[in-house]
């Protein structure tokens, strides 16, 4: 079964290593898978289809030049057109190579296989008014501050931890975020550092 989990393909965009710099784990050491998604600009034009093999191959290759897990904390970003089943057999492989914690950032617009990962962070998309599946139960719910974002998205949330996020490079956003989050203390802001 694990020979045939091993053979699983996924489009993937990169893997690469570096700081977690948003949201609850910011500032943590990541290995980032970056599958490909069709609706994100940077994703269109450039991916490749690797086993789930090769992927956690180099998920251990871009922080080892020893072929030494140093960091077992990945984070899957995207995958919100990748089929469920091709997730659970990566995590799979991961768990199986080392790999002890492993979150999924996805805009929680479809079902999620609960349970398979440790962390889940949802990022709503404003194209899609911000809607998350009614079956979601993320452990965080980070929303970008964009023209479209009013604080009535969030009311009916049942998430813990909500952060709101202004967009890079826009002052408007961050003034829009941080007058939302003083009216809403609970809430929190999630500044993206650039890494």
């Amino acid at each position: 079964m694990l020979d045939t989990i091993h053979k699983r393909k996924l489009k993937v965009h990169s893997v690469f290593y570096s700081i977690q710099s948003e949201g609850f784990n910011s500032g943590r050491a990541t290995v980032f898978i970056k599958l490909f998604n069709p609706n994100l600009a940077y994703n269109r034009k450039h991916y490749n289809i690797l086993s789930t093999k090769d992927i956690v191959d180099s998920c251990i290759e871009k922080q080892s030049k020893k072929n030494e897990i140093k960091c077992d904390f990945v984070q899957i970003l995207g995958g919100d057109t990748t089929p469920l089943r091709d997730l659970y057999c990566l995590v799979t492989c991961l768990r199986h190579r080392g790999f002890k914690y492993i979150a999924l950032e996805t805009d929680g617009a479809d079902d999620l296989l609960t349970g398979i990962f440790d962390w889940v962070t949802i990022t709503p998309d404003s194209n899609n008014n911000f809607y998350i599946h009614k079956k979601n139960n993320p452990n965080e719910i980070k929303y970008i501050v964009n023209e479209y974002f009013t604080p009535v998205v969030i009311r009916n949330s049942k998430c813990g931890l909500i952060y709101l996020q202004p967009e890079i490079g826009n002052r408007e956003s961050f003034r829009k975020a941080v007058r939302i989050v003083k009216e809403n203390p609970k809430w929190m802001l999630s500044l993206k550092t650039r890494i």
